[in-house]
């Protein structure tokens, strides 16, 4: 479903009244859904996405946004070609043979700290803009369209919910709970909130079938 059909089920499901608390509010709407999308991804660990970041010179510490847990790390080299980089734990005593070792270009080893922080080890010696490529399990967050270089877009109605199309119910089930909190409608939040844990278990069966959740995911390899 597209950000705008969202609405509309939403809308059809729970009619707006007007002047009631929150709904004045031209963004609510949006704000609501955004935090169904992120909550649905982060519970259930159903989307995988990548994420790009500038690489800075002399800067060793990164933040990828929206993602939670990061699986795989690449930076580009000098020819525009895609190194995977050599994951350690940020706390282990290997890494600081890395770590505190001469600036280079690309870096060939990466810590994870923090859930979404990176620390490249060595640290890199040039400015690449995108040269830094994060695959792993997100939260949509503010923007569900980028383009091909990774750049974010203007939300539009017209944007497709980067969930699995199988989590698109739970993101409905879960703005229309918390919609119904907001207008201080306690049964018809609760009933919302049945449909919700019912959707939500099944979107944690899928991504448990179908996704690659498993403990490899977990696990860090020492080099």
């Amino acid at each position: 479903m597209t950000r705008g059909e969202i609405k509309r089920r939403i809308r059809m499901y729970y009619p707006e009244s007007p002047g009631t608390q929150g709904w004045d509010d031209p963004f609510a709407l949006d704000s609501l859904i955004k935090d169904a999308a992120n909550e649905v991804a982060r519970l259930t660990d159903c989307y995988e996405d990548i994420r790009y970041l500038d690489i800075v010179a002399d800067t060793q510490v990164y933040c990828s946004p929206d993602t939670y847990r990061p699986v795989a790390v690449f930076a580009k080299d000098s020819s525009d070609n895609w190194q995977r980089l050599k994951v350690m734990r940020s706390h282990d005593d290997n890494f600081d043979q890395f770590r505190f070792d001469s600036a280079s270009d690309p870096c060939s080893h990466v810590g994870f700290r923090g859930g979404n922080q990176l620390l490249l080890a060595p640290v890199p010696s040039v400015t690449r803009s995108a040269g830094l490529m994060i695959e792993g399990y997100c939260q949509p967050g503010e923007y569900w369209v980028y383009s091909s270089g990774g750049v974010a877009q203007a939300a539009t109605d017209n944007d497709e919910c980067p969930l699995p199309v199988w989590a698109h119910d739970a993101v409905v089930y879960h703005a229309l709970t918390k919609r119904a909190e907001i207008a201080r409608e306690y049964p018809a939040a609760e009933t919302f909130r049945r449909q919700y844990r019912t959707h939500l278990g099944d979107v944690e069966a899928k991504a448990g079938l179908y996704m690659a959740r498993s403990a490899k995911d977990y696990t860090v390899r020492k080099y």
